[in-house]
């Protein structure tokens, strides 16, 4: 559950951090995030970030396969296809995405990993895409996000499937 009590709570509830290993969440805080090796992902809402770069101190890294299904990735990526969070720039400015937020490595080149419906619908859909994940430890993983929603269609809750490269 990454719903971290809605858009206008947001801001003053934690990320989820997680172990690839084991898909166990870590029990650790935003502020001990940052110098912690224990945690490969974190999740808040549509926000996700990997354990490095700005974002921790990990080896953690994306790559993006994009109109590919998880199963066709059998190979890595190329190493310069690898891009940790830089969210912070030269000018120790933040970078942020198209709505706001820190602009991280999952966002990709064209800012988000979802495809967002305004209106009435107000719906996230992750776009036909395959993240591999170079995490904290350096061991990779192909990774997919299937759904942002639960059953009952709250958002925030990622159905995410992934496997060891």
């Amino acid at each position: 559950d990454a719903t971290a009590g809605g858009m206008s709570g947001a801001s003053n509830n934690p990320y989820i951090y997680i172990a690839l290993s084991d898909g166990a969440k870590v029990s650790i805080d935003d502020y001990s995030a940052k110098t912690s090796t224990a945690w490969d992902i974190a999740l808040r809402r549509t926000k996700i970030r990997v354990n490095g770069g700005d974002s921790g101190a990990g080896n953690g890294a994306v790559a993006i396969v994009a109109n590919k299904k998880l199963e066709d990735i059998t190979t890595l990526p190329a190493a310069s296809a690898f891009k940790t969070d830089e969210f912070i720039n030269e000018n120790c400015e933040v970078t942020r995405d198209p709505i706001n937020n820190i602009l991280v490595a999952f966002d990709g080149p064209e800012g988000l990993w979802y495809d967002y419906a305004g209106g009435a619908e107000h719906s996230v859909t992750p776009k036909s895409q395959v993240y591999v994940v170079r995490a904290a430890n350096g061991v990779h993983y192909k990774l997919a996000i299937d759904s942002f929603y639960s059953s009952s269609d709250v958002s925030g809750f990622f159905t995410i499937r992934w496997s060891k490269m």
